[in-house]
């Protein structure tokens, strides 16, 4: 019989606008100022800002008229949007020494921040696009950029000509955000992902840039079973991209079967009830993404293919003692729930595991109703959880005593959550609390304690701020 591990990787893409971490120093203290609308009223005194410039209501703005310089005295001019509630406002790429808003204060940049936050997909090929200066010549078949619109100029223009749409026509009708240019002096757009820009002469698509790297984090677990268990297979589901180099660690690169169900997702919850059906062996061990295999599991499988199911219901601090874990799961205990722990689980192609599949796609799904069906209301969660999930559908078969082992300290996994620590003073990372080691051979030492099975290291930026992949390259040659 095939047996391997399987791990599901889906990275989750940030939507929304990424601010540059700019230095910022606040100007003008004592005021707050508000983007003029010209739906909404303005009074005497207050602060607005229209058109990158900062003034103060003189006379009172009514609604629907078109913004009055008479009814205005110049604040500050040439302020640029950096940051505001509202997304659809126009937001700036600040440098050194502009004048910023950002939610409603004004600042002085104090330190730029060139940080490429975004993938850009370079689009239309081949085509050039200058500027548009009016005190330059233009000619024929040249594309230039003016207000957000690139034209293919259909004439010579001398220069000195002030720019007519009929001197061209649009390469597209969506407009087109200008990112970067030589000329520093311009007006740069903040985009969205999907925006359409121009960058340096060149049009691209604004993609969406990654937030949480969980096939990364797959990659340094597939490292990690090949430096301890050289024989294991292990295959990655995921319709992400694996980077080049790291697709000889895995057996089998599985597409998410039956579609997306969490592209919306942060936790990914919802494609895990699918592993059933990825999996390409006949005995599979499930992980989470953020782990790491520290020893031999040989004895794991032996243990393992007693059962057709089976689940971690206790789990280790980082010291091996067995972790209260009280603190994350008030609802299992208030509604007696099996303990289990769906991050490290097996099952063998059955009718019983799928079975126990079938339910638990059923529960995912419909989680509401199944959350206000079994669970206690003073502690039911407001997203799905897959530990509940699956701790739902035990109960409802009533086969907890059958898919676990109260005996049994195998299989398990030393959980770093804070909580689990067993510290009198807990912080919110781990990583502030207790000092983290890792040898030229891969092993981890957590204070003074090597660590030993498997690591659920459960804090994202883990294995950056660790020389963690690294090591793992030099000792799997990848």
């Amino acid at each position: 019989m095939s047996r391997g591990i399987v791990v599901l990787a889906q990275n989750v893409y940030n939507q929304d606008r990424l601010l540059p971490k700019l230095g910022l120093e606040q100007e003008f203290k004592n005021i707050s100022v508000d983007i003029w609308y010209k739906e909404l009223p303005h009074t005497i005194g207050q602060h607005i800002w229209h058109d990158q410039t900062v003034y103060i209501v003189t006379k009172p703005l009514i609604p629907m008229e078109e913004f009055a310089l008479d009814k205005v005295k110049l604040l500050v001019p040439n302020v640029k949007i950096h940051s505001d509630t509202n997304p659809l406002i126009v937001h700036h790429r600040g440098y050194k020494n502009d004048i910023v808003l950002s939610n409603n204060l004004i600042y002085r940049v104090t330190e730029d921040d060139t940080t490429n936050y975004y993938d850009l997909i370079q689009e239309y090929i081949g085509v050039h696009v200058d500027i548009w200066y009016e005190e330059l010549r233009h000619v024929k078949g040249q594309h230039v950029w003016i207000n957000d619109t690139v034209y293919k100029l259909k004439r010579n223009i001398s220069k000195d000509t002030p720019f007519k749409s009929t001197f061209g026509t649009k390469l597209v009708d969506t407009d087109i955000k200008l990112y970067k240019d030589e000329n520093t002096s311009l007006l740069f757009e903040n985009p969205l992902p999907g925006d359409l820009v121009l960058s340096n002469n060149a049009l691209f698509t604004v993609g969406k840039s990654i937030t949480h790297n969980y096939v990364d984090q797959a990659c340094a677990l597939a490292m990690s079973v090949h430096n301890t268990n050289p024989t294991e297979k292990i295959s990655i589901v995921t319709d992400d991209v694996v980077p080049v180099d790291y697709v000889s660690l895995f057996d089998n690169i599985i597409p998410i079967p039956f579609g997306d169900a969490a592209s919306a997702s942060d936790w990914k919850i919802e494609n895990r009830w699918k592993l059933y059906y990825a999996s390409p062996y006949d005995e599979t061990i499930v992980m989470d993404t953020d782990m790491l295999v520290l020893q031999n599991i040989e004895t794991w499988w032996s243990f393992l293919s007693n059962y057709e199911l089976f689940f971690t219901n206790k789990v280790m601090n980082y010291r091996g003692d067995i972790a209260n874990t009280d603190y994350y799961r008030q609802t299992f205990i208030d509604s007696n729930l099996p303990n289990l722990f769906s991050g490290l689980h097996y099952f063998k192609q059955c009718e019983f595991a799928k079975e126990f599949y079938t339910w638990l796609e059923l529960v995912i799904v419909n989680w509401e109703d199944f959350y206000n069906q079994h669970l206690e209301s003073n502690s039911r969660p407001t997203q799905v959880s897959i530990d509940v999930c699956a701790a739902i559908v035990a109960k409802i078969l009533d086969c907890e005593s059958s898919i676990t082992n109260n005996i049994s300290k195998i299989p398990s996994f030393t959980h770093m959550k804070p909580y689990c620590q067993d510290w009198q003073e807990v912080q919110s990372s781990w990583q502030d609390k207790v000092g983290v080691y890792i040898s030229k051979d891969g092993s981890i030492k957590i204070g003074n304690y090597i660590q030993t099975g498997i690591l659920h290291y459960t804090e994202n930026n883990f294995i950056k701020n660790s020389p963690t992949i690294e090591r793992y390259r030099n000792l799997t040659n990848v």
